[in-house]
């Protein structure tokens, strides 16, 4: 270092903006850590099994009616969970966004001009994490590359 300067310029950031940049670059991975750790699974971000009203009205043991199951398996898709992704629209809608007091998952819920949660039961959380997706994405994720990006501004890594 020739100047204080140097020094001070050094540690010339914030944790927030250091935080801020680490959430957009693992964008995509959280929302794989939703979509696929959970609701691929038939799981919603309260570790819920995802089941449809009308099969839980009709006292089955599966989570479609008869006559979803029939139709999702004459299209070639698994019948056993609910996964929200017949189409992919809703799918295709996610997006991590910052929002006042940090950053939340959002999706667009209407498909086809119909908001899709009429269809559930409203204790469902599609667009949050499981306690144990948000572990793997702070300590797996989060804290490595903040560690990494710590270094890299302070000229040590």
């Amino acid at each position: 270092m020739e100047s204080f300067k140097e020094i001070v310029d050094l540690f010339d950031f914030t944790i927030e903006d250091l935080l801020d940049a680490v959430m957009l670059e693992l964008h995509q991975d959280i929302i794989e850590l939703n979509q696929i750790e959970q609701l691929q699974e038939g799981i919603d971000a309260l570790d819920q099994k995802i089941i449809l009203p009308s099969a839980k009205e009709q006292k089955l043991g599966n989570v479609y009616s008869v006559y979803t199951i029939q139709e999702r398996k004459a299209l070639g898709l698994q019948s056993d969970k609910v996964d929200l992704r017949v189409t992919g629209r809703f799918w295709n809608t996610f997006k991590v966004v910052k929002v006042s007091k940090g950053w939340q998952i959002q999706a667009n819920y209407t498909v086809n001009g119909d908001d899709i949660r009429v269809n559930f039961d409203s204790k469902y959380d599609f667009t949050g994490l499981t306690d144990n997706n948000l572990e793997v994405l702070v300590y797996q994720y989060i804290i490595p590359l903040l560690e990494k990006k710590i270094l890299n501004r302070l000229k040590i890594w």
